[in-house]
């Protein structure tokens, strides 16, 4: 390994500066282009220092890229695993790289060397880090410009190359910035940065000058490359003159063609014609699009309506994220387009609602997506017990990737994602992320498995879920060793198929709860963080919330803590929590109107009564001491989130009422409520501490054990 690391360090290279977008206007067409100058020679980057920190790595934050900015997201120094389908088995293929590039740019044709990209700024991406890899040879070349100069975003840095455009391959051992050039140190010739890749992976970077007349306006343009016919092509405005379409030979820059294009637009180009999607937000409908070069005409070929994001169809439409975004993903041979829409990620890790649909010309007719789909996961055997990271492939489709526990955790904590770069022949996924952790982020460190922070709790949370039925010898493996926040059941969902699992935690007047939920049909684990930290207990880490008091499901997403606060203002609340994929917690209050709640300030217990979907509880009320039954009503999550507003009282009553009373006691009773158990039940002797947790349809008992 040193060996290897060695030797990609020897290979990190140095290239010519990039150029910004501004320059000075442009001289007269040449007789002949001119002759782009002789490439730079590529040179080692300086080795890194004697604490190991890399040229292009932050000494105050190692692992992050130095100089980012904006929207970088850090964590570079990343292990390369090959995940093998169906085991989930784990090859560590380098371990523990600094990358400077992360998520996939480019291919070349072959497939040979990827070109990967990190990225800073805002609102999108402004400049970019660059590695090369190949697969073949297992060789990482880490990309930087050699003079140092600014960029029109002020990063200074070697290692940040201009990104507001995406690099290329046009071949195996060549790829571009496709955004056209006039800087001055070029004497505002325009032209395009091309990169030239060697066998030993040593890259040069050269110009490609291109014969152009004058032009007044900002040279920054997008140019569309064509490899197969050895051509770029680029829309400039010209002045008075309109926009016109440039065409140059690729290999030399000279200019082939040169047309009018005042209706040109990007897209995807077939044999002159660039086809696209316009999205119409005010009308919330999209037109498919195909621009005619030879003609300069634009033609609508079809229109179809915006889908509303799930769960968004009744927000107004300039809502963030109501309406979904379309586009045209590909053309088929065969002549189909297919186009997709997608909705606003929402929540780290969370599922990206996204749609596909096809459409053929010869079929005609208005353009319709269909319901949103799930993204498919990759076949892991889900007794694994990993947690699922959605991420995007290199091909554009979303993926449920299937990570370790720790790796979930780590990220979770962390933010960033594992990044897929590429499915090996043996179907094999490679995926650059986290390297291995000792423990969990709610782990404590120095006892293993337990509950990091705990004062009096000292159980083993690493557990292996087991199912075994009536008659069985042996318990079956339904999920592998994994560590569980909560081991105790709290409460069963409305379905009946997730359960809510607690441990509790006593230190003097501080009782806290760490609590996981498990999802029995997806067999997913998701142990339950609040960030937030608003109120609860004092203790150290996210995994602890208060636990003075029961917790109940309100829907399947949704739980409510069984307790009502006063403000001293009048106001009394419920803490209610959603959480998301990744198990992080978004905490909502709860209001509900008290008559005469005064300057009560006061934690009281409450309890939910599903069979008539509210919330009752014993409040102070006037003068006196007096003391009333209320019962409020608890809005859907769905119908609450409209307005937020304050729950209305329901029903309330004085004097006593035997049910309430029965329902209050039991609700604050923290006792362990283990699953009942059929007679006879009896886990093998040598499993550990069995805790049951559910008993499922079938009559098999799911328990906890060592």
């Amino acid at each position: 390994m040193l060996t290897r690391k060695l030797l990609a360090l020897l290979l990190t290279l140095c290239l010519l500066a990039g150029c910004g977008t501004a320059g000075s206007p442009a001289p007269e067409v040449p007789a002949s282009p001119a002759e782009p100058p002789p490439p730079e020679a590529s040179l080692p980057q300086e080795p890194s220092r004697p604490d190991g920190i890399l040229p292009q790595e932050d000494p105050d934050h190692p692992g992050w890229l130095a100089g980012a900015e904006l929207y970088y997201t850090p964590g570079n120094r990343l292990t390369l695993y090959a995940m093998a389908p169906e085991t989930g088995a784990l090859r560590t293929v380098r371990q523990n790289d600094f990358w400077n590039g992360r998520e996939v740019e480019s291919v070349s044709p072959s497939g040979r060397w990827l070109l990967l990209s990190s990225w800073d700024g805002a609102p999108g991406r402004k400049v970019v880090a660059l590695s090369l890899y190949d697969i073949g040879r297992d060789l990482l070349v880490n990309l930087s410009r050699e003079n140092v100069v600014e960029t029109e975003w002020s990063w200074w840095e070697g290692h940040w190359f201009p990104g507001t455009s995406y690099y290329r391959f046009t071949d195996d051992s060549t790829f571009y910035y496709p955004e056209l050039c006039c800087c001055e140190e070029e004497g505002g010739q325009p032209h395009l940065h091309r990169y030239t890749v060697g066998e030993d992976g040593q890259v040069t970077a050269s110009i490609l000058a291109l014969e152009c007349p004058p032009r007044e306006q900002n040279w920054g343009e997008i140019c569309v490359l064509l490899p197969e016919k050895g051509e770029v092509l680029c829309n400039l405005w010209m002045g008075e003159g309109g926009a016109e379409w440039f065409t140059w030979e690729m290999e030399s820059g000279k200019l082939l063609d040169r047309r009018p294009g005042n209706n040109g637009s990007g897209g995807l180009y077939r044999d002159g014609v660039f086809y696209n999607v316009e999205n119409d937000w005010e009308s919330e409908t999209f037109r498919l699009t195909a621009y005619h070069m030879d003609s300069d005409t634009k033609e609508v070929l079809a229109t179809g309506k915006n889908p509303r994001a799930p769960g968004m169809e009744e927000e107004p439409g300039d809502s963030r994220g109501a309406v979904e975004q379309a586009w045209l993903e590909e053309i088929r041979e065969d002549g189909t387009f297919v186009l997709r829409c997608v909705g606003e990620r929402r929540g780290y890790m969370a599922e990206e609602s996204y749609r596909e649909t096809r459409w053929n010309p010869a079929t005609g007719g208005e353009i319709s997506f269909g319901e949103h789909q799930t993204a498919p996961a990759f076949p892991v055997d889900t007794a694994r017990g990993y947690p699922v990271a959605f991420v995007t492939m290199p091909d554009g489709n979303g993926l449920y990737l299937p990570i370790p526990q720790d790796m979930a955790e780590y990220y979770r904590e962390h933010h960033g994602q594992p990044y897929p770069i590429a499915t090996l022949p043996t179907g094999e996924l490679l995926f650059l992320a986290a390297g291995p952790q000792d423990t969990l982020p709610q782990e404590d460190p120095q006892k293993p498995g337990r509950l990091a922070g705990a004062e009096q709790e000292d159980g083993n949370h690493r557990l292996t879920l087991y199912a075994m039925g009536p008659g069985d010898k042996e318990p079956r493996v339904v999920r592998g060793e994994s560590f569980w926040n909560g081991v105790a059941l709290e409460d069963v969902s409305p379905s009946g198929n997730r359960l809510l699992l607690a441990t509790r935690d006593s230190a003097g007047a501080d009782t806290a709860a760490a609590l996981s939920v498990y999802d029995i049909g997806a067999n997913r684990l998701y142990n339950l963080s609040d960030s937030s930290r608003q109120e609860g207990t004092a203790r150290p880490g996210n995994h602890w919330l208060p636990g003075e008091r029961r917790y109940r499901f309100a829907d399947e997403d949704t739980i409510l803590y069984q307790e009502l606060a006063g403000n001293g203002h009048g106001s009394v609340r419920a803490p209610r929590y959603r959480w998301t994929e990744n198990g992080g917690l978004d905490r909502y209050n709860f209001w509900v109107e008290v008559p005469e709640a005064g300057e009560f300030s006061a934690s009281l217990g409450c309890v939910y009564l599903p069979e008539e979907g509210a919330l009752m509880s014993r409040l102070p009320a006037g003068e006196g001491g007096e003391t009333r039954w209320f019962t409020w009503p608890v809005t859907p999550w769905e119908e609450w989130r409209q307005d937020m507003g304050t729950a209305p009282v329901l029903s309330q009553t004085t004097g006593e009422n035997p049910r309430y009373a029965a329902l209050l006691a039991e609700a604050e009773n923290l006792a362990p409520r283990p699953a009942a158990l059929p007679d006879g039940f009896r886990p093998p002797e040598e499993l550990k501490n069995p805790r049951p947790v559910a008993v499922l349809q079938n009559g098999e008992i799911l328990f906890l054990a060592e």
